[in-house]
């Protein structure tokens, strides 16, 4: 069994090939006109992109060869795409693809609030608690799980609800561009969401909420 996982991993792909990524992400990338071309293609450079995104390790890991490119080269076309719209654009264009193929259903959308701590193991001698960092992000997709809204990163300690309003409007935002309509869809949220600013929102954007109610919050309000 353990030949077997050992052989799926390696099958595992984290490549584009070169007609998938002149067709779907190239159109997408902003290209500056001034400036020194990279020693490599941006196809080759979108995969080591990828590969670190993929594999989750640091940049200085990626096995580059340093006569082709430096990973400090590979990290600067990656944060200067993140900057320049060019993910924004790849992520909005591959919504609309997905639309125009028919693999969304808009029917019913899912948001959800995700929290990665990174504990440090650092005590508070005062309080007498663990300190901690981390991260907190609330995704929105739809039915069949595809996200429909970049994340918004907050630090972790802020309430899941302080989150909607940003994540909403980026959700409407990402619909809008690529003219992908949601009236009439269901937004299915957790109590954490419970809120009548946020069903008001909801609903003006035409949608629907369907959104558990905050057992705690009933009960301060008797």
């Amino acid at each position: 069994s353990s030949k077997k996982q050992k052989s799926k991993e390696k099958k595992l792909s984290v490549k584009l090939f070169q007609r998938d990524f002149n067709r779907y992400i190239k159109p997408s990338l902003h290209r500056p006109h001034r400036g020194p071309k990279p020693k490599v293609s941006y196809y080759k450079i979108f995969n080591y992109i990828l590969y670190v995104l993929h594999t989750g390790i640091q940049w200085k890991q990626l096995p580059v060869s340093r006569k082709e490119i430096s990973w400090q080269t590979v990290y600067h076309y990656h944060n200067r795409s993140s900057k320049d719209g060019s993910y924004r654009k790849l992520f909005e264009s591959s919504l609309f693809t997905l639309d125009r193929k028919g693999m969304l259903d808009l029917s019913m959308l899912h948001g959800d609030g995700t929290n990665i701590v990174a504990k440090k193991g650092v005590e508070n001698r005062i309080l007498g608690t663990q300190t901690s960092e981390g991260e907190k992000t609330l995704a929105i997709a739809e039915n069949h799980g595809y996200i429909l809204a970049p994340y918004i990163v907050r630090p972790v300690n802020v309430h899941d609800n302080l989150l909607f309003d940003s994540s909403f409007t980026e959700l409407l935002e990402s619909m809008n561009r690529p003219g992908i309509s949601l009236v009439g869809s269901y937004l299915t949220l957790d109590p954490g969401f419970d809120d009548g600013k946020n069903r008001n929102q909801i609903e003006y954007a035409n949608l629907i909420p369907v959104i558990k109610p905050n057992l705690r919050g009933l009960k301060d309000r008797e």
